[in-house]
C-alpha cells in the first residue's frame, strides 16, 4: 500500500487454483473489473493464466510463464489515453465498457490465456493506448 497525492494505491494479487481439464472462467474477470471500476477506483488490472498445481498451499515450481487474457483500464486512465482511443483498440475482440458512459472504464479481452497471442495483443494494446506507432 502506498499513499499518493491521488489517494491510496494498492497492488493486489488474486490466485485461484484449477485442476487439469477444468476451464477457468476467464469471462468472469470482466465483471470483477466492472465492480472494481465502479466502486473502488480501479486504475489498471492485468489478468493472466499460469500453470501451477491446483493446491495453492504448495510452493510453486518452475512452469511456463503466465499468459495474459485480459486487461482493464479504470475511468481515470481512459480519460488520460482519450476515450475515443480507448474505445477503439486494434484488437480482434471489442472492449467491454465498465461503468457509466460519461466516465467509462474498459476491459480488453486479449486471448484465451493459453497461447502467446495474449502477449502480442497486450503489447499492441499498450502501444495503441500510449499513441506509439
Amino acid at each position: 500500500m502506498l499513499r499518493t497525492p491521488d489517494g491510496v494505491e494498492e497492488d493486489v494479487t488474486l490466485a485461484v487454483g484449477f485442476r487439469d481439464g477444468e476451464k477457468p472462467p476467464v469471462s468472469a474477470v470482466a465483471d470483477l473489473a466492472a465492480g472494481l471500476a465502479a466502486r473502488h477506483g480501479l486504475r489498471t488490472l492485468l489478468a493472466h493464466l499460469r500453470e501451477e498445481g491446483a493446491d495453492l498451499t504448495v510452493p510453486p515450481c518452475f512452469e511456463r510463464p503466465p499468459v495474459p487474457f485480459g486487461f482493464a483500464l479504470g475511468p481515470a486512465e481512459v480519460a488520460e489515453a482519450g476515450t475515443g482511443v480507448a474505445a477503439r483498440p486494434p484488437l480482434p475482440a471489442a472492449p467491454v465498457r465498465l461503468g457509466v458512459a460519461a466516465r467509462p472504464g474498459y476491459y480488453y479481452p486479449l486471448g484465451d490465456g493459453e497461447s502467446a497471442v495474449g502477449w502480442t495483443a497486450f503489447e499492441m494494446l499498450l502501444r495503441h493506448l500510449r499513441g506509439a506507432p
